[in-house]
Formats: C-alpha cells, structure tokens, sequence
C-alpha cells in the first residue's frame, strides 16, 4: 500500500460536529449526479454509488462507481476518510465491440482535492465551490497536464455523464488556489 496515495483520502476537521461533515460529504457525492446516487447510511459515515449507462450509435459506456466515507471521531477532532472506486466499461467501434474495461481507485490526488475542497465550501470553511471545469483548468496551467478526466482520475466527481451541480448561487469568486 502506498502511504502517500491514503493521505489523499484523509481529512481532520476541528470543531465541526460528525453529522455535519457527513452531510456534507453525502451533498459532495449527490450533486455530481442527483439522479443516478444510490447511498446506504452507515454509523460513522455512507457507503454510496453511481451507476450510468450511455447508448451511441457507435460506442455503449457504463461507469460504475463506489464511494465509502467514513468518520472517527478523537475529542472535538473528526477523521474523515473518502475511498473511491472506478469501474468503467466501453464498447465501441474500435474495439469491434468487444468491452475493455478501466477498474480501480484514482493514481492521482486531484480527485480527492476536489472532492475535499466542495466539502470545505459546504461547511463554510471556504468561500468558494469549484466545477470540474474550475478544477481541471487549474489543474491543466498548474502542473501542464492534459485536460482528459478520465487521465486526470476525476471520472467518478467529474465523468461525460456528470451534472456537476452547483449548490446555491454560481455568483462566487473563483479566486481561491485549489491545488496548494
């Protein structure tokens, strides 16, 4: 196991009751996709996924992802720890239609970044909410790299068939660095 890639996953909040960071977590992972989220409550947190299909003339995708939030909670210290996972099936006319298949967890941090960030915003602890349009224009002027989601590891907050929604008003200043 790769220490560096757990960290990713990980938050403390302090001075923030448990049951408004899981809130808040389950509002992150709701709005990438209203419709189509699935939970299932847990004591400390939710396990939730996201199943979408799409039909094109040439190409068939499904995207199955599988989000598990979890909370500890250590004096007026609450742990909380996203994992996620992406299993992505296409079938198009390169491959014959034959399906190839993507499965696992994001290689990158961005993903969790993003995810943390919106959490930061939904419990006032930022003043701004970013898009996947926000992050990955960030992401592609701060480290150059390509402005692909799937390369990116961004799939299961910001897929093809993603709506990602913004909370309240759209009016907020993007000015804020999101990839310290």
């Amino acid at each position: 196991m790769d220490v560096s890639k757990e960290k990713w996953k990980v938050r403390t909040y302090e001075g923030i009751e448990k049951n408004k960071i899981i809130d808040a977590a389950r509002e992150v992972i709701r709005l990438s996709d209203p419709d189509e989220i699935k939970f299932e409550n847990t004591l400390d947190g939710f396990n939730a996924e996201r199943i979408q299909l799409s039909y094109m003339v040439v190409a068939t995708n499904q995207d199955y992802f599988k989000y598990q939030f979890v909370t500890r909670e250590q004096g007026n210290k609450v742990q909380a720890r996203i994992d996620i996972e992406e299993n992505i099936m296409k079938a198009n006319v390169l491959t014959l239609g034959m399906p190839t298949f993507d499965i696992g967890k994001p290689e990158t941090s961005y993903v969790y970044n993003l995810f943390y960030s919106r959490m930061d915003y939904l419990l006032g602890l930022k003043d701004n909410w970013y898009t996947c349009k926000d992050a990955i224009s960030k992401i592609k002027a701060k480290f150059g790299k390509a402005d692909n989601v799937k390369q990116l590891g961004m799939s299961s907050l910001c897929g093809a068939l993603v709506d990602d929604r913004v909370p309240g008003s759209l009016a907020k200043a993007q000015s804020e660095e999101l990839f310290n």
